[in-house]
């Protein structure tokens, strides 16, 4: 059961403003309510993939929190009404758990984790997200802990588009355990795309700030023409040296044949590649 409201909208008007003519402004409170019933060898559910495999019988998470919406109606031009966009969203949430269980497998929190302390209350989380532009926006998201966990995730990114190009970054801070040092990520991506969208490349790349090394990057080019295509790809992995793996590093080739409506035809004999020395 979800419950939204009661809402608050406030609108005024920005004459003096350069880029819209109109604001709004909208607080919904918001409370959630899950109950899962018993069912027979609860405890028997196996853990496949990831958390979200497990499930918790007999059990309630309460859901409570307020979401602040901003936006904007873009200045009258020729006659024509200007568009409206939402360009900020902050919301605040928290979870309480009637198996304290539960709060190692709710998926609505990126801490949750089996090695996490069982505990009553989730953290309190805050995610916002700015969207001036098509061309770029922003987001972020904190978890924090009140049971004297503190500061358990951070992440923020961006997002950029110009023409047929685009480009992202995201930087993640994950810190579940207060014995154990925190895991700082990075990780970017870009496109281009030339000759009216023929010829694309794209490059991307993950970076554990951590431990200090590159864990992979990949570069991809496609060219088309019509009806069909061809596309080659390079990416290479890195392990750690704690790891245990007999080669640093696992590097591959693979060229692919694209044909439109049909999808990418990867060659029979597999990838090219093989351990690398560094």
């Amino acid at each position: 059961t979800d419950i939204v409201g009661p809402v608050l909208t406030r609108i005024w008007d920005v004459p003096d403003s350069g880029f819209a003519e109109r604001l709004k402004h909208v607080i919904e409170p918001t409370f959630a309510v899950d109950y899962t019933t018993n069912f027979n060898r609860a405890s028997s559910t196996p853990l496949l993939s990831d958390i979200s495999d497990y499930v918790i019988a007999d059990a309630s998470r309460y859901t409570y929190g307020v979401n602040n919406r901003l936006f904007y109606r873009g200045k009258t031009v020729d006659g024509l009404r200007g568009q409206t966009r939402e360009f900020v969203t902050v919301g605040l949430q928290q979870t309480y758990y009637s198996n304290r269980q539960s709060s190692q497998y709710d998926t609505s929190y990126s801490s949750s984790s089996t090695a996490r302390t069982q505990v009553d209350f989730s953290p309190l989380a805050l995610s916002v997200r700015v969207n001036p532009s098509s061309t770029i926006d922003g987001n972020a998201r904190v978890e924090y802990d009140l049971s004297g966990g503190g500061l358990q995730v951070l992440t923020v990114g961006s997002n950029i588009n110009v023409g047929r190009s685009n480009a992202n970054v995201n930087y993640s801070r994950r810190h579940l355990n207060l014995t154990s040092k925190p895991d700082d990520y990075l990780s970017a991506s870009s496109q281009w795309r030339l000759r009216g969208g023929r010829i694309a490349t794209a490059y991307s790349l993950s970076w554990s700030i951590t431990q200090g090394y590159l864990v992979s990057q990949n570069v991809r080019t496609t060219y088309m023409s019509q009806c069909c295509g061809i596309q080659a790809e390079f990416q290479t992995f890195n392990f750690p040296k704690s790891s245990g793996y007999p080669v640093p590093a696992d590097r591959r080739f693979n060229v692919s044949f694209v044909l439109a409506g049909l999808g990418t035809f990867s060659n029979f004999f597999g990838a090219f590649g093989g351990g690398a020395v560094r």
